[in-house]
């Protein structure tokens, strides 16, 4: 199975949602290690096609998502993977997952929030991410609205600041 998802397809109910991307995904440690994040996110996604993935994260790309998502990735993947999708919108965090951290240090992109080497340490991070990112404020810059009474083009101020 190249692919695992939960079976609720509704992922913008949640703020956060956590998608996993490793081409072992689905040997036996990492299927423990996917139950501990379950913790976190019932709905996590796993893939072990990066093209799924990328495709996956491409279409949950949208400036008015609800949802957004932090990404976990193995440090095999990590060089090809990130630049690609590092700029979505969607993207909130990024946690690189390896057994060599100094093969992927040299990344240094602000959305990577972190190296991690042991689950525990993975699952703490991400913990502390989805709470340290409640705070948010609503925000559009320029958002145009016509004054019904004079017809002229008002604008106000109003873009979302996301706060970690």
């Amino acid at each position: 199975m190249a692919e695992k998802i939960s079976n609720n397809e509704d992922t913008h109910s949640y703020f956060h949602h956590l998608v996993w991307l490793d081409k072992n995904i689905e040997n036996d440690v990492n299927q423990q290690k996917l139950n501990q994040l379950r913790e976190l996110d019932d709905r996590i996604k796993a893939f072990s096609n990066k093209q799924r993935c990328i495709d996956y994260i491409q279409s949950n790309d949208d400036r008015n998502t609800k949802s957004y998502i932090i990404f976990i990735i193995s440090g095999s993947l990590s060089k090809e993977i990130i630049p690609e999708i590092h700029d979505c919108i969607c993207i909130l965090a990024i946690f690189i997952f390896c057994t060599k951290s100094e093969q992927v240090q040299h990344l240094s992109l602000p959305k990577i929030r972190a190296i991690c080497t042991d689950t525990n340490e993975l699952i703490a991070r991400i913990h502390n991410c989805m709470n340290s990112d409640k705070i948010s404020i609503d925000f559009s810059l320029f958002s145009n609205q016509i004054d019904t009474d004079s017809g002229n083009l008002n604008q106000t101020i109003s873009q979302e600041y996301l706060f970690f």
